[in-house]
């Protein structure tokens, strides 16, 4: 794998990357993995590179349909079928024609598509990107090691993780956040307006590992010491329904807005018209969101994850964190920006001084250095797999705590996160 240091090298050395061809192995459905996907692709054609996302499968066919969304910068492969190795050899095949300089896999993606990393032919270079802190990604990550060139991690604490339980080495580990594009908000973020209520804004897939569900109790218990707010509520996903259902119960219904999923291009607007993102995530890679969100001017109150939102946010200065599920420090934070309008100005433009930190612009230099090092250096990868005996390896098959209950699967996840806070474990 490629070491850190070589990233040093300047951009001008090694290959011409004009007209360098990047594979990217996932589904172009709403979600945080694809917005990055999206806005680097967009900064790397700048710099004389064109990436296309591959994906296959009949499940995943289905996704893209439901989505409505069908970029015209990649194909589906075998798409009437998810038996594994017709999909394996569908991939290998269909990448093998397109004969990218580098491709691009991702341990939070298809387990099927991150398994045809181990098929593929030994000249094509490889970048494994880690977009989560949960366990299932980590042992993804893990199965196709040895198989790649270079890893990314998109916060410290991911890096930390594959260092200290995943057998990363920590010399081929290149931090490398998600980035935004920060002209996109310039307008908007100078232009908000001022309410005499607080403007709360949720914004992302609605899952329950994003701590959708603890909104309706945060927003009950504020709603006991003032009506001098309003929500929103930006997204879709799994338990959209049941989060409305919750809402109701709460009586909260007509307090809350929904808008479903908001464009990319939209995103910079939906942020300026709120003071404060509410991001109570149980587990998070990243948080582009968080970084959209000041952007914008708008305050981030977020779950302390650390090496993940701790790295975005200083407490108390460009945001305010909480212990993860601890509703009663959400609500002490929204309480303390409603009576006191001068700490949300002062935080909103400390927020908006330090967004700069996440711009694309470096983010996708960063990329484009690691890509012209990986195509320069000597192959350290493992040889590839015989294809005959195609089958998932250990780390992308489900391991047995996925039979438990989901109320135990979720006492075992704060548990982990809670102990994490303070030792450097998974």
């Amino acid at each position: 794998m490629i070491a850190n240091a070589e990233l040093q090298t300047d951009s001008s050395e090694g290959p011409n990357l004009s007209n360098m061809r990047i594979v990217s192995l996932l589904v172009p459905v709403p979600s945080g993995m694809y917005v990055a996907h999206c806005s680097l692709s967009r900064s790397l054609a700048q710099r004389g590179c064109s990436t296309t996302w591959l994906c296959s499968g009949l499940s995943n066919a289905q996704q893209v349909a439901a989505s409505g969304i069908f970029p015209a910068d990649g194909e589906i492969v075998s798409p009437e079928t998810d038996n594994l190795n017709v999909r394996t050899r569908a991939l290998i095949k269909r990448i093998s024609e397109i004969s990218p300089d580098v491709l691009m896999c991702h341990a939070l993606g298809d387990p099927s598509e991150l398994n045809a990393v181990r098929y593929l032919p030994d000249s094509i270079h490889r970048i494994l990107v880690v977009h989560s802190t949960s366990i299932a990604t980590y042992r993804g990550a893990s199965a196709v090691r040895e198989y790649v060139d270079a890893a990314v991690a998109i916060s410290p604490r991911i890096k930390e993780d594959l260092i200290y339980a995943y057998g990363f080495r920590e010399e081929s580990i290149h931090l490398i956040p998600n980035g935004i594009n920060e002209s996109a908000y310039s307008n908007c973020a100078s232009s908000k307006s001022r309410t005499s209520r607080l403007r709360i804004l949720s914004h992302g897939r609605i899952a329950k590992d994003k701590g959708v569900f603890l909104i309706p109790e945060i927003l009950s218990r504020l709603d006991r010491h003032s009506d001098q707010w309003e929500c929103t509520i930006s997204g879709d996903g799994p338990v959209r329904e049941e989060l409305v259902r919750r809402l109701v119960r709460f009586g909260l219904s007509k307090r809350v807005r929904f808008i479903g999923w908001t464009a990319s291009a939209d995103v910079p607007e939906l942020m300026s018209q709120h003071d404060v993102l509410l991001f109570p995530t149980v587990h998070e890679g990243f948080g582009t969101v968080l970084v959209e969100a000041m952007a914008g001017g708008c305050v981030p109150i977020a779950s302390r994850l650390p090496g993940v939102t701790d790295w975005i946010i200083e407490d108390g200065r460009t945001g305010l964190l909480f212990p993860v599920r601890n509703v009663g420090r959400a609500v002490q934070h929204l309480l303390g920006l409603l009576s006191n309008r001068r700490q949300l100005a002062e935080l909103r433009q400390r927020v908006l001084e330090t967004a700069g930190r996440f711009s694309m612009g470096e983010i996708a230099e960063q990329y484009h250095r690691l890509l012209s090092v990986v195509q320069t250096l000597p192959r350290q990868t493992r040889s590839a797999e015989y294809l005959d005996t195609c089958e998932l390896a250990d780390g992308l098959r489900p391991a047995w705590w996925y039979g438990l209950p989901e109320p135990i699967k979720d006492q075992l996840r704060l548990i982990r996160e809670t102990i994490r806070t303070f030792v450097r474990i998974p």
